[in-house]
């Protein structure tokens, strides 16, 4: 349930009231349900404000060049 809630609004670009069609529900239920498994996602991920990106000891390190 909360994957395909996720999914249709953040793969597919769904709003509320459309993913309400998609699944027979109504627009209320939706949200309730997408704010529950932004929750939950949330919970396993961490609440992490850093900025996205790459972790800098990681680029810091080089790579080995081909052929030596």
């Amino acid at each position: 349930m909360d994957r395909e809630v996720l999914m249709l609004t953040f793969w597919e670009g769904l709003e509320p009231r459309e993913i309400a069609v998609v699944l027979q529900v109504s627009p209320a239920v939706v949200r309730t349900r997408l704010s529950r498994a932004r929750a939950r996602l949330r919970d396993i991920l961490g609440d992490d404000l850093d900025p996205p990106g790459h972790v800098l000891d990681v680029m810091a390190v080089r790579a080995p060049e081909e052929g030596r």
